[in-house]
């Protein structure tokens, strides 16, 4: 995952790099037919009208399925010796089905044991999920996964605050572990530290930390049994995010509440905290809805979709990255069958159309968009339209920065070609590449960095195969960056993944320790501003457990590419280590 985000309220880029993409060439094949499809946070999986299952996207913790972790899949990978499949589902970094006997099957990371087969080991293949049988339903969420099994709901993994309210207390919940007081449930969704399920007679009823309203009116930050939430029509589907829920009603009404301050409540307003079940006044009658982490996504009676909330990966339509505080309908698409199924963490919508065709739209950095190139949009994409080779280079965003330069030569002539992946033209041999050598991003210490080469403006370097490689500069260098701290920082239960309010909490201290001042509150000209890099989960939590950089550069306005900021030119070193 690389997660950008530009907080002007500190005016600090905090970067947490999840995804480390090796473009590969891979046909691409066309997927008609489907009739599920499902949005984790960097991979995309789909199930065809055969009982197929194909994912696509992030696959460093395995997330496909074939045996194998990979950096990214550009194109769909078909899920072996599995037919008849009638349900996935994508998490964070995990996926699990309902097979063709209505068992569980899960696979990915498993760092908390959200594969539920009692073990945190991560697994590149299926695993059957243990003691339990008859599944109706699954969901994979974040740090855990929920399943419904003869109206009854089990969940396994993550329970630090006990926030499953299984009949476990441990921790970390290994195995399914059942959800007491709910029955003749059909659905269930995992959001943040909480959950919600669905009963045949539509009761919604959620539990967990409360926060943000999100449990109702009771008291904020303790954990609550289930309880039935307060809405005064039967309820037909609903949906989780990070901090909120949305509900459909009986009449098609959809009511939302929890935490809005993006937007996502859909009531015009950005309110932290929503504890009633408030209507989404401006939606027409809807009959499916689907949460994503700070969005959310309406499909109507006559077929159209609506989304608004965050929108800093075009993920609600709106091409400006703003965010929207009321339903917007989304353009490029037809008619549309239904809305995908969505881990709470996910930044990326998908859809089936009324032809059988996938429709993703958002975040799209690990190619989980399904059109095998890097990049976020705000137009629905129509999943492996055709057919063909996947060629990434070739889909490098215009005017984006020339990080390595070659020279080409044929008899006595000689051609430099730059650019993100250079090639000699045809009849052209490569003689000479400049690339001095690369410090890899979590092993960078005290001193001064360049983001590219040859020495470049480009912060951070989204939409680059090599984002996670720096080379050393010279603090007299132009447009460097410069690492203030590289060490660990503290994590909760010593855990080996920092969070980004630890980085911010940590670096900002750091900041103020090396500069005598507080980050800047706003963009001001000659400001030094704040960045930070932490793991991956996975291999790199393992590898670097509670490894934090923060380092500081300035900032030139006038330049911006995507979500990535351009540095000024510096001559001098930005503060004294």
């Amino acid at each position: 995952m690389k997660v950008i985000t530009l907080k002007l309220t500190l005016v600090s880029l905090s970067l947490s790099l999840f995804t480390a993409i090796g473009l590969s060439s891979q046909a691409q094949a066309t997927l008609p037919n489907l009739k599920q499809i499902a949005t984790g946070f960097g991979h995309t999986c789909a199930l065809d009208s055969s009982g197929s299952v194909y994912c696509w996207g992030n696959n460093e913790i395995g997330q496909m399925g074939n045996g194998t972790a990979s950096a990214a899949e550009p194109g769909p990978v078909k899920l072996k010796d599995f037919s008849g499949v009638k349900s996935v589902s994508a998490g964070l970094a995990h996926t699990c089905i309902i097979d063709s006997k209505d068992d569980a099957y899960c696979w990915g990371q498993n760092d908390n044991g959200k594969l539920g087969y009692g073990s945190t080991e991560k697994s590149y293949t299926p695993v059957k999920v243990k003691d339990i049988s008859n599944v109706s339903f699954i969901h994979a969420g974040r740090t855990a996964s929920c399943l419904v099994s003869q109206g009854d709901v089990y969940c396994f993994g993550s329970n630090q605050l006990n926030e499953l309210q299984t009949t476990s207390d441990e921790k970390l919940v290994l195995t399914p572990s059942k959800v007491p007081g709910l029955t003749s449930s059909r659905k269930v969704v995992l959001g943040t530290q909480f959950a919600c399920a669905l009963s045949t007679t539509g009761d919604l009823s959620c539990w967990g930390v409360q926060l943000n309203g999100r449990l109702g009116a009771v008291e904020e930050n303790k954990v609550f049994p289930p309880s039935k939430m307060a809405i005064n029509e039967p309820v037909k589907d609903f949906g989780v995010g990070a901090g909120h829920i949305c509900a459909i009603g009986n009449s098609g009404t959809l009511y939302c509440w929890g935490w809005g301050e993006r937007g996502q409540l859909g009531n015009s307003a950005t309110t932290a905290t929503v504890a009633v079940p408030t209507r989404v006044a401006s939606l027409p009658a809807v009959k499916e809805v689907v949460l994503n982490r700070f969005g959310t996504c309406a499909l109507d009676t006559t077929n159209k979709v609506f989304c608004w909330g965050g929108g800093e990966f075009l993920q609600n339509g709106s091409s400006d990255k703003k965010d929207v505080a009321e339903p917007r309908l989304i353009s490029g698409l037809g008619s549309v069958k239904s809305i995908g199924l969505a881990s709470s963490y996910t930044s990326h919508v998908c859809v089936i159309d009324s032809n059988n065709y996938g429709n993703c739209w958002g975040y799209g950095f690990s190619m989980q968009l399904g059109n095998s190139v890097q990049g976020d949009s705000a137009i629905p994409i129509q999943v492996f339209k055709t057919s063909g080779s996947a060629n990434p280079t070739e889909s490098a965003p215009k005017n984006s920065v020339l990080d390595i330069v070659i020279e080409c030569k044929k008899g006595t002539t000689i051609k430099v070609v730059s650019g993100i992946s250079p090639k000699c033209p045809s009849g052209f041999s490569e003689v000479l590449k400049k690339k001095p050598k690369s410090t890899f991003y979590l092993d960078l210490k005290k001193g001064c960095y360049s983001a590219n080469f040859p020495v470049s403006s480009l912060i951070s370097p989204q939409g680059r195969k090599d984002y996670k490689t720096h080379y050393e500069a010279k603090c007299t260098s132009p447009y460097h960056f410069q690492v203030i701290y590289s060490g660990k920082v503290a994590t909760t239960n010593n855990s080996p993944l920092p969070t980004q309010e630890q980085m911010g909490k940590h670096c900002q201290a750091e900041y103020k320790k090396v500069l005598g001042k507080e980050t800047p509150t706003t963009i001001i000209g000659g400001g030094i501003y704040l960045s930070w890099y932490f793991p991956d989960a996975g291999i790199e939590a393992s590898k670097y457990p509670q490894k934090g950089i923060c380092y500081i550069w300035k900032w030139d306005s006038k330049r911006i590419y995507g979500d990535a900021a351009y540095a000024q030119v510096v001559t001098s070193a930005l503060a004294r280590n």
